[in-house]
């Protein structure tokens, strides 16, 4: 799994994301699926967050539209570019 990702330069966690979208819409019978994706939510350049307390998790929506005449590198890379797209909300 980790060379099929780095062979497609994405990480695990977009294939898997990927792979949890792809099983979603055929369960649902849905086009268009989301999940929420939590994350840490603490900033790295927000000055003396390492000395903060409490919660700063946040969940950002994973959403996908997977077609059938896409690629696989072609959807996984469609899954990283939306999770890229999404960073700003962490």
């Amino acid at each position: 799994i980790e060379a099929f990702a780095r062979a497609n330069r994405v990480t695990v966690n977009t294939l898997v994301q990927s792979a949890w979208l792809l099983l979603l819409q055929r369960c649902t019978g849905q086009a268009s699926v989301c999940f929420g994706a939590t994350v840490a939510g603490r900033p790295a350049d927000l000055p003396g967050v390492e000395e903060q307390i409490g919660l700063f998790i946040n969940t950002l929506p994973v959403i996908g539209v997977p077609r059938a005449e896409q690629t696989v590198a072609e959807w996984i890379g469609q899954v990283q570019a939306g999770n890229l797209a999404v960073r700003e909300f962490e």
